[in-house]
């Protein structure tokens, strides 16, 4: 074992005895089935509040929905969907142009991009933008939406 091989010559580091302890190395990061379910429930969170306008400050960006205040899946079909481009208007901006009339339908964040780009949340965007999956998008909403709001509530059993 490298650190017991090591940790002797600690002493002559300190010229005297060294009372320092010796731990075990620290493993590499292994993915737990709960770092898996948080992602999801962040991501379906987020989705659900985009299409609900929960902004801050009322902002539309990122409401990537015909019917906003409706929970729908309709945030993860329209960030995935292939009909739209899209342009940086500023840093952490970007319109959403339709690829058939060049008009501008959305405007999102860089916030909203990850859910393209990250090869993980992407892979929930997909599950929840699929048509069979409308029904389970607002069941793990709601699922998610009643663990978050009751996560300091220790009266409940």
């Amino acid at each position: 074992d490298v650190y017991k091989e090591v940790w002797p010559y600690r002493e002559l580091a300190c010229q005297q005895p060294c009372p320092l302890p010796l731990y075990p190395p620290r493993q590499p990061h292994v993915e737990r089935a709960s770092d898996r379910r948080m992602r999801r429930m962040m991501t379906v969170l987020i989705g659900g509040m985009r299409v609900l306008e929960a902004n801050h400050g009322n902002s539309s960006v990122g409401v990537l929905t015909n019917s906003p205040g409706k929970l729908s899946n309709d945030f993860f079909v329209n960030i995935l969907s292939m009909d739209y481009k899209w342009e940086k208007v500023e840093a952490n901006k970007f319109k959403l142009i339709s690829r058939h009339d060049n008009q501008i339908k959305w405007t999102a964040s860089r916030f909203d991009l990850i859910f393209g780009s990250n090869s993980i949340l992407r892979s929930y965007a997909e599950h929840y933008a699929q048509d069979d999956n409308k029904e389970k998008f607002v069941k793990d909403f709601v699922k998610a939406w009643v663990k978050v709001m009751n996560a300091d509530r220790f009266d409940l059993a």
